[in-house]
């Protein structure tokens, strides 16, 4: 069996998921383990350790990580909608701008998939 640890980065590195051993030790602290300052640039690494103390390896510049089958992370999102709806008002039709806004909790690691996305692939399929 194995983990997934969920690893993002501090500079814009996109967030990596790697599988690791069910046996694995990780450790997260600075670059150079026992240095107060790594030559000013205060790094960090992340380590994976094998059977044996085994480092099998070594992510740098690492801000946090989680694993992935054991915490579940949710995210306030907030979507809005505006629509002009005519409307009628003693005899005469006005216009009236409608704005609807929702907020979700979601998972971040499951992927989302918007409704004008699934509009769209309806109707592509419809057209097939």
């Amino acid at each position: 069996m194995s983990k997934t640890l969920v690893i993002e980065y501090s500079n814009s590195t996109p967030e990596q998921r790697v599988q690791i051993p069910d046996d694995a030790v990780v450790t997260f602290g600075g670059l150079i383990p026992g240095a107060k300052v790594d030559g000013g640039s205060n790094r960090t690494a992340l380590r994976i350790y094998g059977a044996k103390k085994v480092q099998l390896a070594v992510f740098t510049g690492v801000s946090n990580f989680r694993f992935l089958d054991q915490i579940t992370v949710l995210e306030k999102r907030t979507q809005q909608a505006a629509k002009i709806v005519v409307v009628e008002e003693n005899g005469v039709q006005k216009s009236r701008n409608v704005t609807v806004t929702s907020e979700d909790w979601i998972n971040p690691d499951i992927i989302q998939e918007s409704n004008e996305n699934i509009a769209a692939r309806l109707q592509l399929k419809n057209e097939v």
